[in-house]
């Protein structure tokens, strides 16, 4: 993935289990999506990012956004897929397909020389239709927003060796809406993941209370990361921002999509119906359901620090050029009036 103006510049250390669990190696904290250990709450539980000034998500309009005509269309190479295995399990707050260490690259078709690897893909969802996407796209939040987490492997040779580096990291946001004329197909994409749904290890994980566990996931057949991307990989939004769980590190080069993956309801009830872990004081499940972070602003309202700019791939309205192009009101009434004076000056002389 290529961006321009050095987009990608300044990316942090960040751990294997930060990307996979969402919380950083060794860390204490315990968070979650409820009101004492929720979103509202990361800021003072993980006060280095998660209050920073380069947070994700946030809401993407194209009024607010820059548009970029050096972003291309992605491209993806792909290698065999037959006989190879994902690992699918449910991590306590979401649930998520490890691509282990599958040889996918993605790139542009004007920057041969960049590619990113995906890891591994997850999802936030809620628990009604009018919500559970993280990012908003004008003005609208969808039921459900896809993650895929990518390393950089121009310069590094692992997952873990780009974890640790600059400039190592990027995720691709993929919005989905309901549209019950679609049949998905239980042997592709998102249709065979949600097919594993029912699996022990992906339908509930109580033991992942305990920070130190690590699911081990259920085998799921190897498929095209091209069937978890829109059909338009032309137009997205482009921002430099953070991951959405804590420790909330700002070291995300963020590509949203704006063509949505239409799934049928039953799909959609599909992730609704997995579970949490069993609650301490009660032992019972909780419904795996809004498990996401509000949109945080592209810019704190004080002018002290860096400013973020939210730029997109697809041309700019008419409106929006011809704003661009038109000259300032008040030089137009300077230029019509030092006409007129010279006009009187003409007809006197």
């Amino acid at each position: 993935m290529a961006v321009s103006g050095g987009l990608l510049c300044g990316a942090a250390v960040v751990t294997l289990l930060c990307l996979l669990n969402g919380a950083e190696a060794g860390d204490p904290v315990q968070w979650g999506y409820d009101k004492g250990d929720g979103p509202s709450a990361w800021p003072d539980l993980y006060k280095r990012w998660c209050s920073g000034r380069k947070q994700s998500p946030i809401k993407l309009t194209t009024a607010q956004s820059v548009y970029d005509p050096s972003l291309d269309t992605y491209t993806i190479s792909e290698p065999a897929y037959a006989g190879k295995q994902y690992k699918i399990l449910n991590d306590g707050h979401k649930v998520l397909v490890d691509f282990q260490n599958m040889r996918v690259n993605l790139s542009l078709n004007r920057h041969e020389r960049e590619c990113f690897r995906p890891h591994h893909v997850h999802w936030h969802w809620g628990d009604k239709n009018s919500i559970g996407s993280e990012h908003w796209l004008e003005g609208k939040q969808y039921p459900l927003e896809g993650h895929i987490v990518m390393w950089d492997c121009r310069f590094w040779d692992s997952f873990a060796e780009a974890a640790h580096g600059i400039d190592g990291l990027a995720v691709l946001g993929v919005f989905y809406e309901i549209d019950n004329s679609v049949q998905l197909s239980p042997d592709r994409g998102i249709g065979e993941i949600i097919s594993f749904f029912d699996r022990p290890q992906v339908s509930s994980c109580d033991q992942c209370v305990n920070k130190d566990y690590n699911n081990p996931g259920v085998n799921l057949p190897a498929f095209s990361i091209k069937e978890l991307l829109p059909k338009d990989m032309s137009s997205y939004f482009v921002y430099y921002g953070s991951l959405t769980t804590p420790d909330c590190r700002e070291n995300v080069m963020w590509t949203v999509f704006r063509e949505p993956i239409k799934i049928p309801q039953s799909a959609m009830d599909k992730f609704r119906n997995l579970s949490m872990p069993q609650n301490s004081t009660t032992g019972l499940r909780r419904p795996m359901v809004n498990n996401f972070r509000g949109p945080m602003p592209l810019n704190p309202a004080d002018p002290i620090g860096a400013r973020r700019q939210l730029s997109r791939s697809f041309g700019s309205d008419v409106g929006a050029a011809m704003a661009v192009c038109a000259p300032d009101k008040r030089l137009l009434v300077l230029a019509a009036s030092l006409l007129a004076v010279a006009g009187l000056a003409a007809c006197r002389g």
